[in-house]
């Protein structure tokens, strides 16, 4: 999905072979850096408990470190999302990104809407339509969000409206917001 995200925090698996091993625990060891911590959890197996180290791509400077259970911090969230919207403010895009997918991993892939509207908005300014398009399909498809208004009027949302996929979207949105009136005049029906 987004490959280059990952590449950014490191993974020293137990699987790995001896000498490999040993070059990485001593590199971590000269750092101060815990010998079981992880590089990139995607797609591998990650250990009942490992140091999650999330770095800058360009300095390699550490952006983010902490311990994770079972490939999980959901306590994390928060610090996490709260280092990412400082980067999105300052228009620090890509650290914006790298911060807010990690928090959406750690956290069963779930996140808030401010948050997944903020990292798509970071996709569109890195012209990346394609990963700012999945973050709005969790949105709306998957979360049933249904303020278009929010959408529309986001001028960081602007480029996308003229893509084929956009329309779709909204298309949904109105779904979301048909069931949403639903409910309510069921609900409505029912106390009266």
């Amino acid at each position: 999905m987004h490959n280059y995200i990952f590449y950014l925090i490191f993974l020293l698996s137990i699987s790995m072979q001896k000498s490999d091993a040993q070059n990485t625990y001593d590199t971590l060891k000269l750092n101060g850096i815990p010998n079981n911590s992880y590089d990139n959890f995607k797609n591998k197996q990650l250990p009942t408990s490992a140091y999650l180290i999330v770095r800058n791509k360009n300095t390699g400077k550490i952006l983010f470190e902490t311990n994770i259970n079972n490939g999980k911090c959901i306590e994390c969230y928060d610090k996490l999302t709260n280092r990412a919207d400082s980067f999105y403010l300052k228009k620090d895009f890509s650290n914006a990104i790298l911060l807010y997918s990690t928090a959406f991993k750690l956290n069963d892939d779930k996140g808030k809407v401010k948050h997944r509207l903020n990292s798509a908005c970071c996709y569109v300014q890195l012209n990346d339509f394609n990963s700012a398009f999945e973050e709005l399909n969790r949105i709306v498809f998957v979360g049933k969000f249904y303020n278009a208004y929010t959408l529309t009027s986001s001028d960081c949302l602007k480029p996308l409206q003229k893509d084929a996929r956009w329309k779709p979207l909204l298309d949904e949105m109105i779904k979301n917001i048909e069931s949403i009136q639903k409910k309510l005049e069921t609900e409505t029906n029912t106390h009266q």
